[in-house]
């Protein structure tokens, strides 16, 4: 499927190319011959020189997104409930859940507005993680966004992470390959073009995420909202 999205890629560049050749070439004929054959040029050799970029992207992207499917993707737990709630006893049954907007950190639920405690960025080893939900103001899920190779690979971590004692409990890896890269826009939640964005992930993307957000809500005592 991989081969077939970066041929159909492929196909839609040489078309533009040909139509902007036309093109400038139509437009260069007012001025003569050699207008027409200067109007032609200019956009072939462009052309050579953008293909040329489009194909190395394409092979550093997609080497990338093979090697982190292989070892990066996927959800990896450093410390369960049980864990957690025996190294912080009776604490998990003080944590209410809380609801959250899933528009964003500057959409942050009024319990978490005025808390000088929950920070809206961290750095977990050199990358800057933002603020985006939680299950309660304990427990946070923060989330890291990059797109190397202008577009052509993007990269999401999602961590669900201790407030009080700075330490991460989980992080989920998800990667994407798009074979035309930032020309189809950036981020994950954006189309699915039929010229290829494909997502790696070891479980089933939806499964994948379910068990991540069933993990950050289990750090809340549910009974403390049924009470409400």
């Amino acid at each position: 499927m991989i081969v077939i999205g970066i041929a159909l890629g492929l196909i839609f560049i040489l078309f533009l190319w040909w139509l902007i050749i036309c093109l400038f070439g139509w437009i260069g004929a007012a001025y003569g011959a050699n207008g027409r054959k200067i109007g032609r040029a200019v956009p072939f050799w462009l052309g050579i020189a953008f293909l040329a970029y489009h194909v190395g992207m394409n092979i550093t992207a997609y080497g990338a997104y093979r090697y982190y499917c292989k070892y990066e993707a996927g959800t990896k737990f450093y410390k369960t409930l049980e864990q957690w709630k025996a190294e912080n006893p009776g604490v998990w049954e003080t944590l209410k859940k809380v609801s959250w907007d899933n528009r964003g950190s500057q959409y942050l639920p009024n319990d978490y507005k005025n808390n000088p405690d929950i920070k809206e960025y961290i750095d977990i080893e050199g990358k800057i993680y933002r603020l985006t939900s939680g299950g309660n103001q304990r427990i946070l899920e923060y989330n890291f966004t990059d797109y190397p190779f202008k577009g052509y690979l993007e990269r999401y971590h999602h961590i669900a992470y201790d407030n009080k004692k700075n330490n991460v409990l989980a992080i989920r890896k998800r990667y994407l390959y798009n074979t035309l890269g930032s020309l189809v826009g950036y981020g994950g939640q954006r189309r699915r073009s039929i010229f290829g964005t494909y997502v790696c992930n070891p479980e089933n993307k939806d499964l994948n995420r379910n068990y991540f957000s069933k993990f950050i809500n289990s750090f809340s005592n549910h009974k403390l909202n049924e009470k409400e």
